[in-house]
């Protein structure tokens, strides 16, 4: 056992549980500005975007194409 009592795996999930927190708190906080500052969305910010955050689903979810051409 780990010095905090936990196995490994189970410290390694939270871990990750608590990293996945914070890339959304920090997407919230990014969304929070454009609303805040009336920032236009243009096609180029949301491609910086959806590129640099982190994917949501678990393994094995199917991730959405990052192209915006297809519109």
């Amino acid at each position: 056992m780990g010095a905090t009592g936990g196995s490994a795996a189970e410290r390694l999930k939270a871990a990750v549980v608590a990293q996945r927190r914070g890339a959304a708190d920090e997407l919230q906080a990014l969304v929070d500005l454009v609303v805040d500052y009336d920032i236009i969305i243009d096609d180029d910010l949301i491609d910086v975007l959806v590129t640099s955050t982190v994917p949501g689903g678990g393994e094995g979810t199917p991730r959405a194409a990052t192209s915006r051409s297809n519109r």
